[in-house]
């Protein structure tokens, strides 16, 4: 997360936009597989970012890939030694937990539904906030849009954590294409989307059986009530500055009193 906040700034500062676009990810196979594939991927980075540097004659930025070059190598070598140690462990018993599994995602299809919709959801803001605190002027802004984009990052693990415990597989994909526009729409156009997950996760938390299941989905549905508030607050900022009197109550769709 600091090495994509890292170079996306410095992607703003020499005037360009950062991409939201990713390289394929390996989801179907044994973990020995899926470790091993993140593992040529940290070695394609780390030359990537070697060439980077040869490339490009700027002192910070050749320090600044430096850094992150360390970083990666550190994570090839802790995936390194979990792979080591998959290898070596025995794997008996693989076949029968994943019929196991199989009739698992059958009896728990709505849920595993439900909880799914939660992570394409969550996956697809986190994107959204982290685009626009990386290329917004003020710092405020940017403060407040991480804040909002670490809890996400939150229910995201705990919905993707609790899809793995029924058995199922998190779907870590977008909702759809993720607008790049100005701070102000992205703002308006996230309180509409929070109005409709807070509702989704309320009647998630009534039908979904398991108790713990349902108090996880009541917290997250509680954290988007404050980010709605959160979002709502900076757009009336944003347009306070420029003239109109909006306020958060109002964003929120709330009554105001008359003016005199």
């Amino acid at each position: 997360m600091r090495h994509f906040e890292w170079l996306s700034e410095r992607i703003v500062a020499l005037g360009g936009r950062p991409t939201l676009e990713r390289e394929e990810i390996l989801k179907e196979g044994a973990m020995p597989r899926l470790i091993a594939h993140d593992l040529e991927g940290e070695e394609q980075a780390i030359a990537r970012y070697r060439l980077h540097q040869k490339l490009i004659g700027e002192e910070e930025l050749v320090r600044l890939l430096e850094r992150i070059i360390s970083d990666e190598e550190a994570h090839r070598e802790a995936l390194s030694e979990i792979l080591h140690e998959l290898e070596t462990s025995t794997e008996s018993g693989a076949s029968e937990k994943e019929a196991e599994s199989a009739e698992v995602n059958s009896s728990l299809s709505e849920e595993l539904a439900r909880l799914n919709r939660g992570v394409r959801h969550e996956y697809t803001v986190i994107l959204d906030y982290l685009y626009h605190a990386f290329t917004a002027a003020g710092c405020e802004e940017k403060e407040e849009l991480l804040k909002v984009a670490v809890d996400e990052m939150k229910h995201l693990g705990w919905l993707a954590e609790k899809v793995e415990e029924l058995g199922g597989r998190p779907e870590i994909d977008t909702e759809g294409e993720i607008p790049r526009t100005g701070l102000e729409e992205m703002l308006r156009r996230s309180l509409v989307t929070e109005e409709r997950v807070i509702a989704e996760y309320a009647e998630d938390s009534r039908v979904l059986p398991e108790p713990s299941l349902r108090q996880m989905l009541e917290r997250i549905r509680g954290h988007e009530v404050y980010h709605q508030y959160l979002l709502a607050r900076l757009l009336a900022e944003l347009a306070e500055r420029r003239g109109p009197a909006w306020t958060v109550g109002s964003l929120l769709g709330e009554p105001q009193e008359q003016k005199r």
